[in-house]
This record gives C-alpha cells, structure tokens and sequence, in this order.
C-alpha cells in the first residue's frame, strides 16, 4: 500500500497520499491526493523503511539510533497503563524481536547516510555516518 500510494504515486502522477493507513483503528485512510512540486523534497517517517524491497528508493536515509534500553521505555510511555520498561520483557517480544531481525538482516544503521543519536532526549546529535563512509572509499 505505502509503495502504490506514495512512492509509485509520486513517479507516475507527481501526487501521494500522506496517510494510507490509521493504526489505532487497524484501517486504511481514504486521504486526499496532494500535488508534489517537481522541485519537492519529500521526507518519510518509519520503522523497516530501508528493507531490501524499499531501500533503493531512497536519495539518503537517516537512522536514529537509542538502544532498546532506552527506546522501549519510551515508547511504552507513550501508552497508558503500565508497560514494562524492559527489553526482554514477554509484553515487548514481538516489537523487540522484530526490530532485531531488521536489524540483522536489512542493517540499517550501516546503509544510513547520516545517524541520529538520539540515545539522550536533551542532547541529540546528527553525524555523517562513518561505516558508510569507510565503505565508500
């Protein structure tokens, strides 16, 4: 859906649909198309984004990095009730288990052109990626 909506829209009809699926309801989004300009710079927000089916797509990508110790309580408290702050928690298996099998498989982190650490909310940093970098020369 993401790839027929916004990047083969983009391409084709120079429209995409900035939302095509409501995740709090588990549904697509009938949104309107929006025109791009031909100049346009159009940034996309996700998790898996740089899978192998998608990373190509891509003019740079950024990761932003904060260890599991941190992401996942964070994240948690973005919900009410109460969520386990840790990793190996069984209540996190299935967001944990999957990020790490991206994270093995699609390396994100070393195909990034620039990483965001974003391990300390208060003290961000944004950084050429060094392994690209290496990789490069």
């Amino acid at each position: 859906m993401f790839y027929a909506q916004v990047v083969e829209s983009l391409r084709t009809r120079g429209t995409i649909k900035a939302a095509v699926w409501d995740v709090a309801r588990d549904e697509p989004v009938d949104a309107p198309e929006i025109s791009v300009p031909l100049d346009a710079v159009v940034l996309v927000d996700g998790i898996f984004l740089q899978r192998p089916e998608l990373r190509e797509i891509w003019d740079a990508a950024v990761w932003v990095h904060a260890p599991f110790e941190v992401s996942v309580p964070r994240g948690n408290a973005r919900f009410s009730g109460n969520h386990d702050p840790d990793p190996e928690a069984p209540e996190n298996h299935r967001y944990v288990g999957g990020q790490r099998l991206y994270l093995t498989q699609a390396r994100p982190a070393e195909r990034a052109t620039w990483v965001w650490n974003n391990e300390v909310l208060d003290q961000p940093s944004l950084g050429r990626n060094q392994e690209r970098r290496n990789s490069m020369k």
